[in-house]
């Protein structure tokens, strides 16, 4: 899939394999030097979270994880193959102190530079990517590719609570999964479908429960959790209104043999990895700057069985 990226002269044709593998280029290059998801986003001429989400779609890591590894790993082979202070190499590799590099080696490898030079342990190096779509992810993907409708889904209006998420954590992919059972983002959804909805008046009959993911001016991102209404009167305290505005969307189906309450963004990432790192570079569209959506429909809790419909917003 190719697609026209605009830039001042005009535009220019490129794919996003071949945008994601110039941007693991320009990692190499830099390896020394300070790398941001802001500079390698705007390079693209695409927003840092919609560079976010293909990188991390293509490679299977989030851009400064895939850095931090490439880093320790070949300044792990500087360790062992010189007698050079760690220090010192710590600041070849764009590390601010030591103690930074210290923590960066061990969550890479378990093990501190020091322990590392002193007991020469056999270790993984993380070598530059090569550019393909990973057998493990295939074989996750086999039996859960899915063939999107494209649908025109018309302006429509919402109430519900929301939550700010910077561009700063998004791009260190904050969500990680010991750090989501007690992120403020899990905590407002539980609180506003558990109880909460209850109190929006005006809602549509057939309103299911929604998840709305709007990126702001700023390129930091707001996640809406909300139930459709009719009109915006009697707002209750603490919550917001907004309207969606009307999008072209690649709709996709999701199911899970759990409660809706039970899910993570971690059981969603199978479906999310095989739509931005295959379907979107293999289809004739690419994304709008628009709101993405999960619109969870009504099932039975004690079923154990939950079903969304994932809205793509493409142009």
């Amino acid at each position: 899939m190719s697609y026209n990226y605009k830039h001042q002269g005009g535009y220019y044709t490129m794919d996003y394999y071949t945008l994601i593998e110039d941007s693991i280029n320009y990692i190499e290059d830099n390896l020394h030097s300070v790398i941001s998801l802001k500079d390698l986003s705007e390079n693209a001429y695409l927003s840092p979270y919609h560079f976010h989400r293909i990188f991390k779609a293509l490679v299977g890591d989030t851009l400064m994880d895939y850095v931090r590894k490439r880093r320790v790993s070949d300044a792990a082979l500087r360790i062992a193959s010189t007698n050079k202070r760690l220090a010192d190499i710590a600041y070849e590799y764009n590390f601010s102190s030591q103690d930074v590099f210290s923590r960066a080696f061990f969550r890479v490898y378990g093990m501190t530079p020091g322990t590392f030079r002193k007991l020469k342990p056999e270790i993984q190096l993380f070598e530059k990517t090569n550019l393909v779509i990973s057998s493990k992810l295939s074989t996750r993907l086999i039996n859960d590719m899915h063939i999107p409708r494209i649908v025109i889904k018309n302006n429509f209006l919402v109430v519900g609570m929301e939550c700010t998420v910077s561009r700063a954590e998004l791009g260190l992919d904050i969500l990680t999964e010991d750090k989501w059972s007690d992120h403020e983002i899990r905590k407002m959804h539980d609180d506003f479908f558990g109880s909460l909805q209850w109190k929006v008046k005006n809602k549509v009959t057939t309103s299911d429960c929604i998840a709305a993911y709007l990126r702001n001016d700023d390129n930091s991102l707001t996640d809406l959790a909300c139930i459709e209404v009719s009109s915006f009167e009697d707002v209750p305290e603490n919550m917001v209104c907004r309207i969606i505005p009307s999008q072209k969307y690649a709709m996709f189906k999701f199911e899970a043999d759990k409660s809706a309450e039970y899910i993570t963004p971690f059981d969603l990432s199978i479906l999310t990895d095989y739509i931005y790192g295959v379907w979107l570079p293999d289809s004739n569209y690419a994304l709008a700057e628009a709101a993405s959506l999960e619109i969870w429909l009504p099932t039975d809790n004690s079923l154990n069985h939950c079903e969304a419909n994932i809205y793509i917003p493409i142009k």
